[in-house]
């Protein structure tokens, strides 16, 4: 546990590490503040025992900070935190991005460090304010000072996940892989429907969502059975897999045609990872 503990920033991932610290009783209090008080009081209203903050200048004596804010409004939040003469010894920010450097208005006040949550937080929807497992199984980006990097690694353990050092240099790598994963997948999900739109013109929206999802849940296990000593090739189906170029020549023709063209060209170069993973599978 550690002591009082602020979240500057009430959307997503405030509500979601709110939520979490106080089910766990990771922070002997947790206050938060927004540039949107509104917000603020509402996830105060959501969240039982939490506390607002209205202003930084007003805020109590703090154990650690937890910057929960958008990439571009870090080093603006990390001044505002020292002009109130708030700061507290640790401050954490969530950015997978940045490394402690956009810290710097801190450097010398605050032990600065990242606690970066690998995990889908959606900004709208049910909110996972209650619940205390938001992280459970969650890989952590931790990266930061000594003190701020052990309170990362405490409150990644603490949440039920696990943390993973990420050198800084290699942040922007690092959050470009996630945001590929979790972002392009929905992107390329959203490529599939549309075309399913074209392909089954008398199928409901809801029809083709439960297909497109049954497929990739199906995908997922794949992966999740696959043993990553083994590489990913094993969870690979379909025509690439299988050596039909016959088939894949059939299929960019067909989006040739489609009513997006374009679309060719991102199945050409999808297809040309996978045909890398089964070569790297073969050697």
């Amino acid at each position: 546990m550690t002591g009082p503990l602020l979240i500057l920033g009430a959307g997503a991932m405030g509500r979601a590490l709110a939520g979490a610290l106080i089910a766990r009783g990771l922070a002997s209090e947790v206050h938060i503040w927004s540039r949107r008080p509104e917000a603020a009081r509402s996830l105060a209203t959501a969240v039982a025992g939490v506390h607002v903050v209205e202003d930084l200048e007003q805020a109590p004596d703090l154990d650690a900070a937890l910057l929960a804010v958008k990439d571009a409004g870090l080093e603006e939040v990390a001044g505002a935190l020292l002009t109130a003469g708030c700061a507290p010894p640790v401050v954490l920010h969530t950015s997978g991005y940045h490394d402690v450097e956009v810290l710097a208005a801190l450097a010398g006040t605050s032990a600065r460090g990242v606690l970066h949550p690998a995990a889908a937080l959606r900004a709208s929807g049910p909110p996972s304010t209650h619940r205390g497992d938001v992280f459970e199984g969650v890989r952590f980006g931790v990266s930061g000072e000594a003190p701020a990097l052990e309170l990362a690694r405490r409150l990644a353990t603490g949440l039920g996940g696990i943390a993973l050092e990420v050198a800084g240099a290699e942040r922007p790598l690092y959050h470009a892989a996630a945001a590929l994963l979790s972002n392009g997948w929905v992107a390329l999900f959203a490529e599939a429907d549309a075309l399913l739109a074209e392909a089954l013109p008398h199928a409901t929206a809801a029809e083709r969502h439960g297909l497109a999802l049954a497929l990739a849940r199906s995908t997922l296990a794949n992966l999740a059975d696959q043993a990553p000593e083994d590489g990913l090739a094993g969870a690979l189906t379909g025509p690439v897999a299988r050596g039909d170029e016959a088939v894949v020549r059939g299929h960019l023709g067909a989006l040739a045609a489609s009513g997006e063209p374009e679309r060719a060209a991102l199945y050409e170069q999808l297809v040309a990872a996978m045909r890398r993973l089964v070569a790297r599978g073969e050697a």
